[in-house]
């Protein structure tokens, strides 16, 4: 590196600073104007509601603030100045009231639950308007109005008036023109006034002060009451005598100070006992201004844009100051840390600091590798001082190499270029030139500087400890001798106590040195402490706890007692994961600097389990004047500050512990969304526990905040809607949620912040109840139901109509032929066989005759079949198959040939249709036929089967078989082949001239539906009954 710093807390109390930098005090803060959603940059009044919202009065808006974004109402207040004080609306929270003076000193209300406004405009008991009025107070039982002309009105809480007090009262105010109320703990009422204070003590009125123009005042621990002026500085009274005393009497550094100011706001914020800035004034000019209890100083306190007039301060119950300005808008202020940045040199940077070891640090010095020393003192003036140049010969240090700090010392290591070592202090002016023999790696280490760490024994400062990439030695000096203690590369080296020290190795073991006994231990179960890929960038040691601190990996946690580890990441709740530096400010806070800004993490502590409370993220939103930090770059100093370096300068904290330590972040659900638009109900979203919605509305999203100590854009939130999510979900810094198509029932939208993770930490929730669509509901699925069963019975009762009507007509058609055709065939067959006994000795006419029997014959099968198909059922499948075999047993018999016939039970499983079955049948017929005409055979085998939702028949014959390639006039192999393949089904011809003939066909089942299925089979075997019955 080019330049390497120290910092050395000396014990020197001769050092003088012969020039000095204007001290700058800062506090973490915000500002919030037009471009952040404010409504105007002028602001009036500031107050907060129960829930957390912060309320704001601009001249022509009032706001509520929910820490993210502002909602903003229509609504004037005043704003005037005049010479002895301002006129400006207020605004005061009553449980769920908010109350405020609005343009014209009118007094008006809005129900915090409903945000309607109400107005009050005259006293409830007598036909009287109230006048303007310029502040309000309230007690538990009654209400005072100050007016802007008319005094003082005294009222109860329905404003029945019950007195009022004026310049011409029987008690005479000392002016009519109140500008402020309060009431101190024993009960007295104080009335401010532009001319002069008026107490009201049990009735009795007591005026002090009648010259001046009062314009605030509070009581302060109970000891004292202080009072601000416009132009006459603020004013004591003690509680012990009625006596008032300008405040340079008690602190006369206050004098020129305050001379001349003109007040509009004294504010106490004693946030915890002894806190050194807790009266904070509001001045018109000399901008916001702090009073150093401390160091009797009163501050300017620096805000971003500089802004010198201030309308109004508010103190939250989460620790923040609110500051109203007239022209830069809405400030707020974290009062608890207390900045002070010290910037260096613009030739200089601070590239890196190192803590060496004193006895009283009240003074810090920074140090270059080119001879330059500055100082800072306690207040923090930077001086630049004699360095190098002036301790070393001219020699030395126009050739000097590197400048390694040493851990546990005031000295460094100087490296010379012809290898001589050199222990330098450089503010004692002394140094000493060491002959010592060092092994090469300790050489070729310490001018690679980056690479070496270096401790010095206080006990032998003649013992240095060098840790290297080559291993961990111990050199004496005195004797010249160098002994390895370990071959592990070195990380970091940390001194645990005064007998022992502590190396981190760069693949994760931890081992210590005895210093006594300059021995190396390494207990087993540190042999893995920490990831060996990890980049350390700082260490600190609490207790039995080793805290290291990562460069992207977040902090390890490493008990070197038992080797129990604990990882902290962003998984965990770290606001970070690149740690520069560490401090701790308590036993259970640590600082901790990033690449991005500075996190304060609260944490528990029980034997083997640390977990974390809570963070507090602070960064350039925050008002931060730095936001990088360097690594392994933080310190203690003094005895509240702690610091961390950057390349800028040095940023110092100075915190505390205030009373709101424990307080709770506010969560709300500030608006909720069903398909898009915003769902408004009697109260305000934030007030609601539960919500109904239409069964139309279940794309939902929830609008959520937090009024934290932290700015909004560093809070983290996880949410979850039971019912719906299993597991909470992970929203970072998204302030919303959304859902889409959900389903009717009930949900319970739950979110917390994720940066607060302890027991009892603040938890939102809103229960949500989809209704169901009325044909979601039972009894309309019961009505479907109903409706449905009497389609189909209607149905049912159609296709039984049917049915029986066609049952009907085919069993009158059958009647009719075979009654009707059947007996004309008969007839002529009868006749026939008479003129064949008449005409026997004619052979022309008995053969014609017997021709006339054969073809009535024929006919008479034919209308035998005819009236079969007619009569046929769609589930008579067992007396289908039964006539197919005994029509193929009967033509087979006639024509002398032996057969087999193999028809197996599950045929009449099959599904087909009277038309199917009718082709089928002559299908078997023309094949039995063409066999009996052409095949002479004498052997015929036909078999059906039933497999794969198909009808299998194969008819093989052991005849003079055929050449399936010659062309015939006749098209009955082709007509067979058509038929089956219209219904999807295969036709397989195997032949050969004298080997017989193989037909293989397979024809599908029909696939029917349930209703179907119930027709044919249900409502026809009804429809049987019916008509035989």
């Amino acid at each position: 590196m080019n330049k390497v710093f120290l910092i050395i807390f000396l014990t020197c109390c001769f050092f003088k600073l012969t020039a000095q930098v204007q001290q700058k005090l800062d506090f973490i803060h915000k500002n919030y104007a037009i471009e952040q959603g404010l409504p105007e940059n002028n602001v009036l009044a500031i107050t907060e509601d129960n829930l957390g919202f912060l309320w704001i009065a601009t001249p022509n808006f009032l706001c509520r603030f929910d820490g993210a974004d502002f909602k903003v109402f229509q609504k004037s207040f005043d704003y005037s100045l005049n010479p002895s004080s301002v006129q400006m609306g207020k605004l005061y929270v009553q449980n769920k009231k908010l109350w405020m003076i609005t343009k014209g000193g009118k007094l008006e209300y809005m129900d915090l639950e409903t945000e309607l406004f109400y107005h009050i405009d005259q006293f409830n008991n007598r036909n009287q308007p109230i006048p303007p009025l310029k502040t309000l107070y309230f007690d538990a039982h009654q209400v005072f109005l100050g007016t802007e002309q008319e005094g003082l009105f005294i009222t109860d809480r329905d404003f029945n008036l019950l007195n009022h007090y004026h310049t011409k009262s029987h008690q005479a105010l000392s002016a009519n023109t109140i500008n402020q109320i309060f009431k101190e703990k024993d009960g007295n009422l104080w009335i401010l006034t532009d001319k002069g204070i008026n107490r009201l003590d049990t009735g009795i009125l007591t005026v002090f002060e009648a010259d001046k123009s009062f314009t605030d005042g509070f009581e302060q621990r109970n000891i004292r009451l202080l009072f601000s002026t416009w132009q006459e500085g603020t004013w004591v009274k003690p509680k012990t005598f009625d006596r008032f005393y300008f405040s340079h009497d008690y602190y006369p550094r206050y004098a020129d100070l305050m001379r001349g100011l003109r007040i509009n706001k004294i504010f106490n914020y004693e946030i915890y006992a002894g806190y050194r800035y807790a009266t904070w004034l509001a001045t018109f000019g000399g901008g916001l201004k702090v009073m150093d209890s401390r160091d009797h100083n009163v501050l300017d306190v620096a805000l971003v844009n500089n802004p010198r007039e201030i309308n109004f301060i508010y103190g939250s119950p989460n620790g923040k100051i609110w500051v109203g300005s007239r022209r830069n808008g809405l400030y707020v202020i974290d009062p608890s840390l207390a900045l002070t940045w010290v910037q260096s040199p613009e030739e200089k940077r601070f590239e890196g600091i190192f803590p060496l070891q004193t006895q009283k640090p009240d003074k810090m010095f920074l140090m270059t590798e080119m001879g330059e020393l500055f100082g800072l003192n306690a207040e923090f003036n930077l001086k630049e001082m004699e360095g190098f140049s002036q301790i070393l010969p001219d020699s030395i240090f126009k050739q000097k190499g590197q400048i390694i700090p040493i851990l546990g010392s005031e000295s460094v290591l100087l490296s010379h270029k012809t290898s001589d070592i050199y222990l330098v202090s450089p503010l004692s002016g002394h140094y000493e030139h060491s002959t010592v023999h060092l092994p090469e790696q300790i050489k070729e280490a310490i001018f690679k500087a980056s690479d070496v760490q270096i401790f010095q024994d206080s006990k032998n400062e003649k013992h240095l400890f060098f840790g290297t990439e080559k291993g961990l030695f111990l050199s004496d000096l005195k004797h010249n001798k160098t002994k390895e203690l370990s071959s592990l590369a070195v990380e970091k080296l940390l001194l645990m106590d005064q007998n022992k020290l502590l190396a981190l190795f760069k693949n994760g073991r931890i081992g210590s040195v005895n210093l006594i006994t300059q021995e190396f231990e390494q207990h087993e179960f540190l042999k893995s402490a920490f990831p060996s890929q990890v980049e350390i960038t700082s260490a600190k040691l609490q207790n039995d706890w080793l805290w290291i601190g990562t460069l992207g990996n977040g902090l390890y946690l490493i008990n070197l007692l038992n080797g129990a580890k604990i990882h902290f990441s962003k998984d965990q709740g770290l606001p970070n994961n690149f740690i520069m530096g560490m401090e701790f400010s308590d036993t259970r806070t640590l600082w901790c600097s990033t690449n991005n800004g500075l996190f304060k993490l609260n944490f528990s502590k029980s034997e083997n389990i640390i977990q974390i409370e809570n963070t507090l993220y602070l960064n350039y939103k925050n008002g931060l004047p730095v936001n990088a930090f360097n690594p392994d770059m933080s310190f203690h100093f003094r005895e509240t500050n702690i610091c961390f370096g950057a390349d800028q300068g040095i940023l110092c904290l100075e915190s505390q512990h205030p009373y709101w330590e424990s307080y709770q972040s506010e969560l709300l659900i500030t608006a909720i969304k069903a398909n898009g638009q915003e769902i408004h109900s009697e109260k305000g979203t934030h007030f609601l526990e539960s919500l109904e919605i239409e069964y139309y509305q279940n794309s939902l999203e929830f609008y959520f905040t937090s009024l934290s100590r932290n700015v909004p854009e560093n809070l983290n939130y996880s949410y979850k809607l039971v019912g719906y999510d299993e597991d909470w979900v992970t929203a970072g810094d998204r302030r919303y949620a959304s859902y889409t198509n959900l389903d009717p029932g009930d949900y319970l939208f739950q979110v917390k912040l994720t940066n607060e993770n302890y027991v009892g930490a603040p938890l939102k929730a809103v229960s949500i109840q989809v209704k169901q669509a009325f044909w979601q509901s039972i009894w309309f699925k019961l009505l479907v139901g109903f409706w449905v069963l009497g389609i189909i019975y209607l149905l049912y009762r159609l296709r039984l109509n049917y049915i029986l009507t066609v049952e009907r007509v085919k069993e009158e058609i059958s009647a009719d032929l075979h009654d009707d055709l059947g007996a004309r065939l008969t007839t002529i067959q009868l006749l026939s066989a008479i003129h064949k006994q008449k005409f026997k000795d004619h052979p022309e006419v008995k053969k014609l005759l017997s021709n006339i029997d054969q073809e009535i014959h024929n006919s008479s099968e034919a209308l035998h079949e005819l009236v079969g198909n007619i009569k046929m059922k769609e589930d008579d499948l067992e007396g289908y198959f039964s006539k197919l075999r005994r029509y193929a047993s009967e033509t087979l018999d006639q024509a002398n040939l032996h057969y087999q016939i193999t028809i197996p039970e599950n045929i009449k499983h099959v599904r087909l249709s009277v038309k199917k079955r009718k082709d089928i049948y002559f299908i078997l017929k023309e094949l039995i036929n063409n066999i009996r005409k052409h095949a002479q055979a004498n052997r015929v085998e036909i078999r059906m089967d039933n497999k794969e939702n198909r009808l299998i028949m194969s008819v093989v014959d052991n005849g003079v078989g055929f050449n399936p390639q010659h062309n015939s006039h006749r098209n009955g192999i082709k007509n067979l082949k058509a038929r089956v393949e219209k219904y999807g089904g295969t036709f397989e011809l195997h032949t050969k001239k004298g080997e017989g003939t193989n037909i293989h066909i397979t024809i599908p089942h029909d696939q029917i539906t349930l209703i179907k299925n119930m027709w044919s089979k249900g409502l026809q075997q009804a429809g049987r009954i019916w008509i035989f019955n």
